[in-house]
């Protein structure tokens, strides 16, 4: 503890850095629950949530890639999904990257296939997609995925 004299007095300045120090410190620092931090963060939108679903329903996933997704309690903030990025302002899906990977435990690619959901489509803000490497049938992409050469 500290202790000053001033004209003979003695002064506890423990009080006075608690009290400035205080508005500066985390909720979580404090002893307080997060609750104040878990208020203020921005969830996925569940319309964009249920298209995500949409989209997995009509993929066969024989690895399990996906299996964070989902409606379980646990499972609902699709932000935290494999795969799907959102935009920490607005809870948006912008990114969803579920490109194929090599499983060298395996030694094979782990590949989604099936049919690609029109569902994406409900995705207006996504800017990046990346399906790359997948075994999805050509027939099933909807036309509005695809990017046109003109």
């Amino acid at each position: 503890m500290v202790m000053k004299m001033v004209m003979g007095k003695k002064f506890q300045l423990l009080h006075v850095l608690v009290f400035v120090h205080l508005p500066y410190s985390k909720p979580s620092l404090l002893g307080l629950s997060s609750r104040v931090e878990e208020d203020a963060r921005i969830y996925c939108i569940e319309m964009e949530r249920q298209a995500l679903l949409k989209f997995k329903n009509a993929l066969i996933d024989d690895y399990g890639l996906l299996s964070s997704w989902g409606s379980e309690e646990d499972k609902k903030e699709c932000c935290k999904w494999r795969g799907v990025g959102c935009n920490n302002h607005t809870g948006h899906v912008t990114k969803l990257d579920l490109h194929s990977s090599y499983n060298y435990s395996l030694d094979a690619f782990q590949v989604l296939s099936g049919k690609i959901s029109p569902s994406l489509l409900e995705l207006h803000h996504l800017k990046y997609l990346d399906l790359s490497g997948n075994q999805f049938v050509d027939d099933h992409i909807p036309s509005s995925l695809v990017p046109s050469l003109d």
